[in-house]
């Protein structure tokens, strides 16, 4: 099945027409569903998750067709694709889906099921600056009342892509292979009162001198200075939120793994 997932995202990423992209989606999600399903209670979430991406990857065939008639097209077209991402305001299913999946496929939701959207949504070129701005403000927001790790991990996502929206070529490819590789550590760990999570989770929030800070100090120095002011108050009010849950959780400290060090360090080669 995962085999299906891979050549589905490597399809859409491929392709130079819509029908191909959505054929991509389509064998994406075929593939992924079932993989979902391990369990009886999983039914409902897995409804909501095919229902949602379906919805999208219709709309974005059918705009991606009509994308050169009109600029409502545009719109449409953008709004599918922050649908399939589970960005606000489309973002309903997110948390009705992702707290009851397993560490896996909660790490392949959040990394390996955006690629194939922010590839498409390289073709867009409205309301990119609004959603930024959305995602980078509410998220954090939102973050704020929150204390389930993995409901921090979601909206932290969100803010985050609101990030990559703003990122042009082969820094936004970067940006976001090392962000992958600072939310392993951070979902791994995310059920333990231990220094590896806290650790992960400060790294993912940018706290400098780690990896997180590094690459989003890369990223603001590469934005406009209104949207960049944007981009800091969103990540100081994430580490803000960080900070807080690691201080209420009481967590024991312990030895380091390796895996945490290494996506620490990382950003600094």
């Amino acid at each position: 099945m995962m085999i299906g997932v891979v050549v589905g995202t490597i399809v859409v990423m491929s392709s130079m027409s819509w029908p191909i992209a959505w054929l991509g989606l389509e064998l994406n999600l075929m593939c992924f569903v079932p993989s979902l399903m391990n369990k009886e209670s999983m039914k409902k979430p897995c409804m909501v998750y095919f229902i949602a991406q379906s919805v999208g990857s219709l709309t974005i065939l059918t705009m991606g067709l009509m994308n050169e008639f009109s600029s409502t097209t545009q719109l449409l077209l953008m709004f599918s694709i922050i649908l399939k991402m589970g960005m606000m305001p489309f973002h309903f299913w997110v948390p009705m889906v992702v707290p009851f999946l397993e560490k896996l496929s909660i790490l392949i939701i959040q990394t390996w099921q955006k690629l194939a959207p922010i590839t498409l949504m390289t073709f867009c070129l409205s309301l990119k600056t609004s959603v930024s701005l959305v995602n980078i403000m509410l998220g954090a927001l939102f973050m704020m009342s929150m204390m389930t790790p993995v409901l921090v991990i979601i909206f932290s996502g969100m803010s985050t892509m609101g990030w990559i929206f703003q990122l042009k070529a082969s820094l936004l490819w970067m940006f976001l292979m090392i962000y992958f590789i600072i939310l392993i550590p951070v979902v791994k760990y995310m059920n333990s009162n231990s220094s590896n999570f806290s650790l992960s989770l400060l790294n993912a929030g940018g706290l400098p001198p780690f990896t997180g800070f590094m690459w989003k100090l890369k990223a603001i120095c590469n934005v406009k200075m209104k949207m960049a002011s944007a981009m800091l108050i969103g990540s100081g009010l994430a580490l803000v939120s960080y900070s807080r849950m690691l201080l209420n959780r009481g967590f024991k400290l312990n030895e380091v793994s390796p895996l945490v060090l290494a996506t620490m360090m990382v950003g600094m080669v």
